[in-house]
């Protein structure tokens, strides 16, 4: 019984501080749908060619990011028609 308290404690203190980062990477892949047209994110990234990919690492490089953050966002780009490609290299890019 001890074990599994120590376990939910460990798991309870690691949820609550990647949460607001979370909400950060959700709240920043609703303003990427709420303000970016669907076809122009698919006419930019949606071929897999070295230009999308290419400009999804330009788009991931300066964002301050990190690992929790990042998924949302690179959903919303995969769902708007991005290419696996340059959601791969926008996931790659972002600095955290």
């Amino acid at each position: 019984m001890h074990i599994a308290s120590l376990f939910l404690d460990a798991l309870l203190r690691v949820a609550a501080e990647s949460a607001p980062y979370l909400f950060l990477g959700i709240a920043a892949a609703a303003l990427l749908r709420a303000f970016i047209p669907e076809q122009q994110i698919y006419r930019l990234l949606g071929k897999s060619s070295f230009r999308s990919v290419f400009l999804a690492s330009a788009i991931g490089v300066p964002l301050p990011l990190c690992s929790c953050s990042v998924i949302p966002g690179a959903m919303a780009l995969r769902q708007s028609g991005a290419s696996s490609a340059a959601t791969t290299s926008f996931l790659i890019s972002t600095p955290e």
